[in-house]
């Protein structure tokens, strides 16, 4: 049974109040409302919502949906009362408010097959944070995600906006969130549904941390994956303490120029351990001291011996799972100086394929930085 309201029924406010009445149903989870012939303004906690008479049709605007009724007679319209703090939009007046972004639409086309679109800013929900983003760093996972190397792990809906590693300023709080508010600066992990490649983007607050100002966008930008995974290869794998204490290791590192390999270098430093490194060769400068290993016939012969003997040899996997104490680590590591992020190229977020094409290509020297 329909229970008859006011105007002003649980909590909802309206203008124009001629010909116009109210049910709530549900403990006004859905409410029902009746337009004869005037202008409604409805508000309804913090979502609004318009409807209209005109020219012999109504209509009626709540969320992302627009409904439109003709005719001069009554009106009826069962609206979904909008859960505060969830959805994927914000209501700003009669209309969305968009950003803009760069997504693909399918697996493969590589940097052609990003597309710059206009869709809606996001909306936290609880235990997560709107950030309005000032930097992004690519990771060699974002396209092979895109070529779909990854989809038995994560597999893609699309449109799929892309990239995990942000830093940003917090521009609204969902519910239950008590560490962070509107203007906080921070460094973010968005995890496997991504969403780096817009101008707005969702994090949860558990993989996010503030960032202070001695760590600048670009820098705390290229910690997450990149970082997070050479420290925890350096750390739970390698048994590396990096405060100096424990047992010397003897530690090689391959590609160490590249996004993973120059903070491995640099955090190898602060333990106890010789480091040996390799770098692709346009990385090779007069001031470092090189070993040229090229296998001769003697070292095939010993691979050849240890495949056919079925010798022992230990492979380590490793998962990077990045959480937000690690994370926070890392940044005040940058912000002491300890630890530096290296910056192969900037790129605009409009010029976000030419940023996509160099991550294909490979052999950046440190981390490509997407700004705003």
């Amino acid at each position: 049974m329909l229970d008859r309201g006011g105007c002003g029924v649980a909590g909802g406010v309206c203008a124009g109040a001629a010909d116009l009445a109210f049910w709530c149903v549900g403990g006004a989870d859905l409410f029902l409302v009746e337009v004869r012939r005037f202008l409604l303004l409805g508000v309804w906690e913090e979502q609004i919502s318009f409807g209209w008479r005109c020219g012999g049709f109504c209509g009626w605007v709540c969320g992302r949906s627009i409904f439109v009724f003709g005719g001069d007679k009554s009106v009826f319209l069962i609206v979904e009362k909008k859960a505060k703090g969830n959805g994927n939009t914000r209501d700003v007046g009669m209309a969305e408010k968009l950003m803009h972004a760069v997504r693909y639409d399918s697996y493969g086309g590589g940097a052609s097959g990003l597309k710059h679109v206009e869709v809606p800013v996001p909306t936290p929900g609880e235990g997560e944070v709107l950030l309005n983003l000032e930097a992004r760093s690519l990771n060699p996972v974002d396209r092979k995600t895109q070529k779909g190397m990854l989809r038995p792990l994560f597999p893609r809906k699309f449109p799929f906006i892309p990239v995990t590693d942000v830093a940003g300023e917090v521009v609204e709080v969902g519910p239950e969130v008590k560490n962070f508010k509107a203007g906080d600066k921070v460094v973010a992990y968005l995890g496997p549904l991504g969403g780096g490649l817009g101008e707005y983007a969702i994090a949860k607050v558990s993989l996010t941390v503030p960032r202070p100002p001695e760590v600048s966008p670009a820098e705390g930008a290229g910690l997450a994956v990149a970082g997070l995974t050479a420290h925890m290869a350096l750390t739970q794998s390698a048994g590396v303490k990096l405060d100096g204490s424990g047992p010397r290791k003897n530690i090689l590192i391959t590609a160490a120029s590249g996004g993973v390999g120059h903070y491995a270098v640099q955090l190898a430093k602060l333990g106890n351990t010789r480091i040996s490194w390799s770098v692709f060769e346009p990385s090779l400068n007069s001031k470092g001291k090189v070993i040229d290993i090229t296998p001769g016939l003697s070292s095939m012969w010993t691979f050849a011996v240890k495949k056919l003997t079925f010798s022992k040899k230990q492979l380590v996997p490793l998962l990077v799972a990045p959480n937000g104490e690690n994370l926070n680590f890392l940044v005040n590591l940058v912000k002491e100086g300890k630890l530096k992020t290296i910056i192969d190229s900037k790129h605009p977020l409009s010029k976000a394929e030419d940023a996509w094409a160099k991550i294909i290509d490979g052999h950046a020297t440190g981390k490509i930085i997407i700004e705003p």
